[in-house]
């Protein structure tokens, strides 16, 4: 019975409880320790992922504004080339107006003149007069009419039309490099 009380003396019972209480509380203690530092290893590892996903955003930003900033560069040259162009056809549209009016009124002049007749005249073969005062004729009434409308070879209609083009080109290339509002909307 001896073993018995002693087993039951409340002095070891509260040193066992003692050690228990202690051990329990060590061993919380270190899983709580052990929680907060998997917590913030996973909070760093979320952490680093968000921040390379941010990363490689900005970087494909980047290469796009890159490739956008060498289409407007390419554009612009394109767009200076197209109105120098532009300009040079404009002062070369004033000459050759000037030389297709010349041109329109030489033939005009030659064919209402009568040096053609006496060019024709000078032929020996009768055939080859005939021959030649008609496609001489013919070929006046073209040119006279081609004169008229510009259409020779760096005449009004070709010139002007050049210059037309070179113009709606500049202005197509204008308005495709211009920056655009966000606030606007497009029709």
């Amino acid at each position: 019975m001896k073993d018995f009380l002693a087993l039951m003396n409340p002095t070891r019972w509260a040193i066992l409880a003692g050690v228990l209480g202690g051990l329990l509380f060590a061993s919380g203690v270190a899983g709580l320790h052990i929680h907060a530092e998997g917590k913030a290893a996973g909070a760093a590892e979320v952490q680093a992922q968000w921040d390379k996903a941010r990363l490689a955003q900005a970087q494909a930003e980047n290469r796009s504004l890159l490739v956008q900033a060498e289409r407007i560069a390419t554009l612009s040259t394109e767009l200076m080339e197209a109105q120098s162009a532009h300009a040079t056809t404009r002062s070369n549209l004033a000459p050759a107006r000037a030389a297709a009016g010349k041109r329109g009124e030489r033939v005009r002049n030659e064919a209402a003149g009568d040096g053609l007749d006496r060019r024709l005249a000078a032929a020996d073969c009768s055939i080859t007069r005939t021959f030649a005062a008609g496609a001489f004729r013919a070929a006046a009434a073209c040119r006279d009419d081609l004169a008229e409308i510009g259409l020779g070879a760096g005449g009004l209609v070709e010139s002007s039309a050049s210059a037309h083009y070179e113009h709606a080109r500049a202005d197509a290339l204008m308005r495709f490099s211009m920056p655009r509002s966000p606030f606007t909307k497009e029709k």
